[in-house]
């Protein structure tokens, strides 16, 4: 375990106050009950960066008027949203999902207002879905919350008008306001700018970054998350940020979060886990690009968002679809000698249901698994083969189909309740039936 000091770094203690509505239906899908294996890593043992390397004078990240220092340090629930703001279906089904969750609170990992940042536009891409969560609350959308519980950062496309100021004056966040730390329960949180307008800058000699390594070296939290816009390490469309690889880990981060990347992936990098988290509500990024070095899980079929459970013994990150389906579970452990378990549990198959291609003679599906391994697919009843996505069927006769999926992992564990796609020819655009993901 890491071995603190006290000190009266900024924290915040907040009282939960706003009970959220359940998530709303999507689709009409089966429930699995299994879950993907979960990795657990024990905590690295780090050495503190030097005390004596000159720093140049900064003003710390304040805290709140009228919060108080946290006397007790009890499990906390948080939901993280990345890349999201574009006043769509997809955003509401996303922030539904949210919600059912009942989070603490909420951070995002940044490009919270498309296309570009205008104050026109910032409240009906945010407000009307994450009022609630937002204090103080200027928007028309209704009731806001009796504290903070939404916690932004920067990303390119908030920067894109008047420096940032539809943003700066639509939130409340300590500090500056575009990089800024608080501490919740176990874990003490630093939101960075990784957008090269930032005037403070993003390189590992800026004040920006000597303000972090201080920061985090004088934490007296259990565990440190450090979250920005613009990804460390990538496989996606846009790939690393090169200036951005700071040395996290060493500085004393135990996960570094980001979005930026229209994908969900986790990179382990150093002995710490990258997560890229940009599947909140934009348009979604193909993973077509080779993954890099380092690269655990990608996914790019459905938007969604990760829900993180935290105590002072472990930290739990999971990534969710908006239809419920669990892509990623990892956890962080501050046992000595933890171990990755055996992987005993099947994995989940689901079908992409936005790329269902559908005609009366044809059909083409995409489809994956929660973990790597085989898939196996049949067409109306026949036998199940090897198959990849996508898969197309030509030349249908009949008036009804069924398409199976199911997946075997590396572990040889199987899917035993494949995900369907049913249809009639002569009224396939209206009469679908799916049962799976």
């Amino acid at each position: 375990m890491k071995i603190t000091t006290l000190s009266l770094k900024t924290a915040w203690r907040i009282l939960l106050l706003v009970t959220l509505a359940a998530c709303t239906e999507i689709a009409s899908t089966s429930q699995f009950t299994v879950t993907p294996p979960i990795e657990t890593l024990s905590r690295p043992t780090l050495t503190p960066p030097s005390t004596s390397t000159p720093r140049p004078t900064l003003t710390p990240a304040s805290t709140p008027a009228g919060a108080t220092p946290i006397v007790s340090v009890e499990p906390i629930r948080f939901a993280v949203i990345g890349d999201y703001g574009d006043s769509r279906q997809a955003e509401l089904d996303v922030s539904n999902l949210v919600k059912s969750w009942e989070p603490d609170f909420i951070i995002t990992v940044g490009d919270n207002n498309y296309p570009a940042g205008e104050a026109s536009t910032i409240d009906e891409n945010i407000g009307h879905y994450y009022h609630e969560f937002i204090h103080p609350y200027i928007g028309t959308f209704g009731e806001g919350a009796d504290v903070n519980r939404f916690f932004p950062i920067l990303g390119n496309h908030d920067w894109d008008t008047s420096e940032a100021k539809p943003y700066l004056d639509y939130f409340e966040l300590p500090g500056n306001e575009r990089y800024y730390d608080f501490v919740w329960g176990p874990i003490h949180f630093f939101a960075l700018d990784s957008d090269l307008r930032e005037p403070d800058g993003i390189y590992q000699t800026s004040p920006q970054a000597f303000w972090l390594k201080d920061a985090l070296a004088s934490s007296t939290s259990p565990w440190n998350i450090v979250y920005m816009h613009h990804p460390p390490y990538s496989s996606g469309k846009y790939g690393a940020s090169l200036e951005l690889q700071w040395p996290f880990a060493e500085w004393g981060a135990d996960a570094v979060l980001s979005g930026h990347d229209h994908t969900y992936e986790r990179v382990m990098r150093d002995g710490i886990p990258y997560f890229i988290n940009g599947l909140g509500g934009g348009s979604i990024y193909t993973s077509e690009t080779p993954a890099i070095s380092g690269s655990a899980i990608r996914f790019s079929e459905d938007y969604g968002a990760m829900l993180v459970d935290a105590s002072e013994s472990d930290v739990t990150f999971q990534f969710v679809t908006r239809t419920g389906l669990l892509v990623d579970t990892y956890v962080l452990s501050d046992t000595l000698g933890s171990v990755v378990q055996k992987d005993t549990i099947a994995p989940q198959t689901y079908i992409a249901i936005n790329a269902v291609e559908i005609n009366p003679t044809t059909a083409i599906f995409k489809f994956a698994s929660s973990e790597p391994g085989t898939l196996y697919c049949s067409l109306d009843g026949s036998s199940f083969s090897t198959c990849t996505s996508p898969m197309k069927y030509t030349n249908l006769q009949g008036e009804a189909h069924e398409f199976q999926v199911y997946a075997v992992d590396t572990a040889g564990n199987v899917d035993t309740s494949p995900a369907q796609y049913r249809w009639a020819a002569h009224d396939w655009r209206s009469s679908l039936q799916l049962r799976g993901r």
